[in-house]
């Protein structure tokens, strides 16, 4: 983990050196005792339901800012009504020790505390089967083998001879003292997970404190069981060191929560303001493929129509029977270079080029081949795929299409170099791309720049918190390449993010007229791939 995300050079400082102050104080209360013993106990019981008020207000603060968000608004809801549930149980234990000189126990606070797990249970499973992402295999492993290890223990060193001495009116007090312990495993198990899965990244730091405050109130709920059992916890009333170890566990883990909420605070917040967006790029979104066919001289003797209408020139341009490198006015020199690689391997895949056209800069494009032979293996010339990228902006992208054989022919040809799914992937990258763009734009359009702004505010917080490498940068987006290429479940999961924000700000009717006009906008190459990996919204 990264410490600088644990420990951030900002205010979030100044907070951590209050809480521990805070903390400290209150530790030296009870070993000096200052003010007696009395009031070092009215303080123990007491301040308690201050902590969890905090850290819950905290919360539910937490779950309003995410509510944009299906998983995310299940995710804190579902930790503010554990939170809610755990605090109304610390006001009515402050009221029985308030107005009752022996508290009951079990009481209904210990009803309110069981209920609560199962919400902050289900709020950690959601937050970690909604990342895109997991911890190693070995970190998996290694906590796996230490929860396993802790719950042999709690059973067998503490649950089982708990229960085996304790008779009459003390067994159930005894299961459940020591069924706290037990309990508390899965969550800071499950936070522990979060907070490796999302290592590296800004987001695992909260978490971590999380996992920080679990783990005090498991070693709290043990000395308490222990202390149950042993009559040890505040004997006859009176104040001793397992008193004080239990208490101040207990009550700090309350401080770490709200840490661990605080920072998740701020983090929402960076991320939502971190992008300024006044245009979103998409260059080079779209591609189309051209065919052409040489001799073994190098000599154009067909190609796909779409060719002319790319360059801007005119259909009655004689092309055929021209060196190729002429027809794609390529420097001669560059295109022996292809030519000789071309020889050498039988085949070439995207070797880069610059398209020239009749007006304006060329087009970026990329050049790949393959050698055509006869019956009797005699060289006979080369099948070229000429791919080229076009801008968003561009109009009528249906007048670049291939005819269906040509279609079939050219991905036949991309299945024969090894690019069918390089190619896959750009063409889903480019849909991605689109409906970003189109969904910006018609939020900008519809309510204004700062609903834009929230939107791509959005993208950029959905990414921080899955840990993608997507870069958001001068009014450009750009998806990661490489190792950290994002796969196409990654791509629908942002994009079902942005369409509910949308469909909320917007409208699903509007939302879904500007989808369904991009999608007739869009090449039909593009278009299958995005609807062959559910990229395609569902209307």
């Amino acid at each position: 983990m990264n410490l600088h995300h644990f420990w951030p050079p900002s205010r979030f400082r100044v907070f951590v050196a209050l809480s521990l102050s805070v903390s400290l104080l209150y530790l030296a209360q009870n070993i000096f005792l200052w003010g007696g013993e009395t009031n070092v106990i009215f303080v123990n019981d007491n301040s308690t339901p201050f902590l969890a008020i905090f850290a819950t207000l905290f919360a539910l603060a937490l779950w309003n800012e995410t509510s944009w968000d299906k998983t995310s608004s299940l995710v804190w809801g579902s930790f503010s009504l554990g939170m809610t549930l755990w605090t109304v149980a610390e006001i009515v234990w402050a009221l029985y020790s308030f107005v009752q000189q022996e508290i009951p126990y079990p009481s209904m606070a210990d009803l309110l505390w069981i209920l609560g797990y199962p919400a902050f249970f289900i709020s950690f499973l959601l937050r970690y089967r909604g990342l895109r992402i997991r911890a190693t295999r070995v970190q998996t492993f290694l906590v796996t083998m230490f929860s396993a290890a802790a719950a042999l223990f709690l059973f067998f060193l503490l649950f089982w001879p708990l229960l085996q001495s304790l008779v009459g009116d003390f067994i159930a007090e005894g299961i459940l003292a020591s069924a706290y312990p037990l309990i508390d495993l899965p969550l800071i198990t499950l936070t522990i997970m979060i907070a490796l899965a999302l290592s590296g990244g800004k987001f695992s730091s909260p978490w971590a404190w999380l996992a920080v405050s679990f783990f005090f109130r498991t070693i709290s709920d043990l000395g308490f069981a222990y202390g149950t059992w042993t009559g040890g916890y505040y004997p006859d009333g009176v104040l001793n060191n397992l008193s004080i170890f239990i208490d101040y566990s207990y009550n700090i883990s309350y401080i770490f929560i709200f840490l661990g909420l605080y920072r998740q605070q701020t983090l929402t917040n960076e991320a939502e303001k971190n992008i300024q967006v006044k245009e979103v790029s998409l260059e080079h979104s779209y591609f189309v493929n051209v065919l052409l066919f040489t001799d073994k001289h190098d000599t154009l003797i067909s190609l796909s129509p779409n060719y002319q209408k790319l360059t801007g020139q005119p259909e009655e341009s004689h092309l055929t029977g021209k060196p190729v490198w002429q027809a794609l006015e390529m420097d001669e020199e560059r295109f022996n270079e292809f030519k000789e690689n071309l020889l050498k391997h039988g085949q070439v895949a995207e070797f880069p080029l610059s398209l020239a056209q009749q007006e304006g800069e060329g087009r970026a494009a990329t050049l790949s081949g393959l050698i055509t032979r006869s019956e009797r293996h005699e060289f006979t010339g080369f099948n070229l795929l000429l791919r080229v990228s076009l801008p968003a902006s561009e109009s009528d992208l249906s007048q670049y299409e291939l005819e269906k054989d040509q279609k079939e022919l050219a991905y036949a040809m991309l299945t024969s170099l090894g690019l069918e799914k390089s190619i896959s992937q750009q063409e889903i990258k480019a849909y991605f791309y689109g409906e970003v763009r189109t969904l910006y734009q018609l939020m900008l359009a519809t309510n204004g720049q700062q609903f834009a702004e929230n939107l791509m505010g959005i993208l950029n917080l959905t990414c921080i918190q899955h840990n993608w490498a997507i870069t958001i940068s001068g009014g450009e987006i750009a998806l990661p390449r490489g190792r950290q290429e994002m796969e196409a479940a990654d791509l629908r999961f942002l994009l079902d993010t942005l369409r509910d924000y949308s469909n909320k700000a917007l409208g699903p009717d509007l939302v879904k007229e500007s989808l369904l006009k991009l999608q007739g906008q869009v090449s039909q190459n593009i278009l299958d791939s995005a609807e062959s990996n559910q990229l395609l919204p569902k209307f």
